[in-house]
């Protein structure tokens, strides 16, 4: 994804690039399930979230516990994001 901005003043373009890769999630990684399935947890607008242990309740825990057998699949996304500023500014001259 980029988002570019012009300013048309001294025709400098900034850019902001996002890569992002989808992976599977690895075993070292297990361990923030709980951080994730929390922050997934739907909301309505106003509504204050709930004490961090609302995820050991059984129909959500579900997710959590004994994660890693042989049908479980989890994915992570990495982002990176880059700045630029590219001066495009052209001149001519006559000799």
């Amino acid at each position: 994804m980029t988002c570019r901005t012009d300013n048309d003043k001294n025709k400098m373009n900034k850019t902001t690039t996002m890569n992002l890769k989808i992976r599977q999630i690895e075993v070292s990684e297990y361990s923030v399930l709980e951080e994730f399935v929390y922050h997934a947890l739907f909301l309505p607008p106003g509504v204050k979230p709930p004490p961090r242990e609302v995820i050991y309740e059984p129909n959500i825990y579900v997710y959590i516990k004994d994660f890693g057998g042989k049908d479980d699949c989890g994915v992570v996304a990495e982002s990176t994001l880059e700045f630029g500023i590219k001066n495009t500014t052209t001149s001519t001259s006559k000799l």
